[in-house]
């Protein structure tokens, strides 16, 4: 296997966000572009000398035919929360360990986007993939819990803010102690955002009481 640094997950960090575009043409490129940088990252995984002669994964296909439901005159659903789930499901099996906090940290940086439905295209990604692969990044915990404090500090939309504070409930349930230290060096008092970070923990049943006493 070739190894590279996560600078394909930092681009297709750039791309994803935009499959949840309400720009019907904006669309349809972004499904196109991150199908794209998947079947390159698996040409180059599994036979460069075959190139685009190389059979695309069957996780890829599917990446194809939900593109051709979601990018159509006649979609009327809500492009970002039907689709997110089952597109999160397909990168969850095609991203590989190294390249997933790259991607992380790119699609967090995306909270913010000026266009609403990509902004929060980029949240329910992050959410879905750190349930689906959260464990494994302890490693990741510091860096990936500033991003949402960072992003939650900012003027974002309300919807995208919920959906950020989930991802980092989400995040919780694999690394609950690391997540409280990382909530504890910030200043005294906390600023709203942290409060609400914390707050957004403790909601979940079987997180309260193991973060209370870690706490106090």
């Amino acid at each position: 296997a070739t190894t590279r640094s996560g600078a394909s997950a930092r681009f297709l960090g750039f791309v994803l966000p935009r499959c949840g575009d309400e720009d019907l043409p904006t669309r349809r490129v972004a499904f196109e572009a991150a199908g794209l940088l998947l079947y390159a990252d698996q040409i180059l995984r599994q036979d460069p000398a075959q190139g685009f002669a190389l059979k695309p994964s069957d996780s890829l296909v599917e990446i194809v035919n939900m593109r051709k439901g979601m990018t159509t005159d006649a979609y009327t659903g809500d492009v970002v929360v039907e689709g997110a789930p089952q597109f999160a499901r397909i990168l969850a099996s095609l991203i590989v360990p190294e390249e997933l906090p790259a991607l992380l940290l790119r699609l967090i940086k995306a909270f913010n986007d000026v266009e609403p439905e990509s902004a929060k295209m980029a949240a329910l990604l992050t959410d879905l993939l750190l349930e689906a692969r959260g464990g494994p990044i302890r490693d990741q915990v510091e860096p990936v819990v500033r991003a949402l404090r960072e992003m939650l500090a900012k003027s974002i939309k309300a919807d995208t803010a919920l959906l950020a504070l989930h991802a980092l409930q989400t995040f919780a349930v694999h690394h609950l102690l690391p997540i409280a230290d990382e909530l504890l060096k910030c200043p005294v008092p906390h600023e709203s955002h942290v409060t609400r970070m914390f707050q957004t923990v403790a909601r979940r049943e079987e997180l309260a009481v193991p973060l209370c006493r870690h706490v106090l």
